[in-house]
Order: structure tokens, then sequence, then C-alpha cells
């Protein structure tokens, strides 16, 4: 299943009872720059890291960055990434 924000896709499969695992997916598409790639899937690593524990186990996710994301701040990716996992339906209740 997909769910798309301003800044990236998300596709993810519940499968299993393992820890969630992420794949980041940042084209060259996007941009011709490494850095500027790099500093995109840096963003995406470190906002999921600090979500990670809200997930569901056995959640398989990739997220496949968007144009966008090159310009946008990590409260702003953080706040999609809690979306996008909201509208997904894999946060863990508290």
């Amino acid at each position: 299943m997909i769910v798309q924000t301003p800044l990236f896709g998300l596709a993810y499969l519940k499968q299993g009872d393992d820890a969630p695992r992420f794949g980041f997916i940042v084209s060259n598409k996007i941009s011709k720059k490494a850095h500027e790639r790099n500093r995109a899937k840096r963003l995406l690593r470190e906002t999921t890291r600090r979500v990670i524990e809200k997930i569901e186990k056995g959640t398989l996710s990739v997220l496949l960055a968007k144009r966008a994301l090159l310009h946008a701040s990590y409260e702003e990716v953080y706040t999609q990434l809690n979306l996008a996992l909201q509208r997904a339906g894999v946060l863990r209740e508290k």
C-alpha cells in the first residue's frame, strides 16, 4: 500500500513480527548532485530513527523521495512522516 505526501511516498507492508525496517530511495531524477541526494537520505534516516519505536512490529517500509524534499526542513519532514504513518495505520497504540 502507498501513502503520498508532498515530500515523499511511503510504501509499506505489514508482515511477520520482526522489528520495523525501512528503505530509502532518492533517485538521480531528484537531483544530479550527490550531496543533495545524500542530504535528502540523511533527513529521511534521521526522522525515521526518531519514530521507529512507535511503529508496529513487522512493518516493512520504503520512502521514495520527491524533489520538494531537497528544500524541506527537518521539522517539515518529521511532521510529514508522522502524518504518513498515521494514514498508513502502522503507529502503535499508546
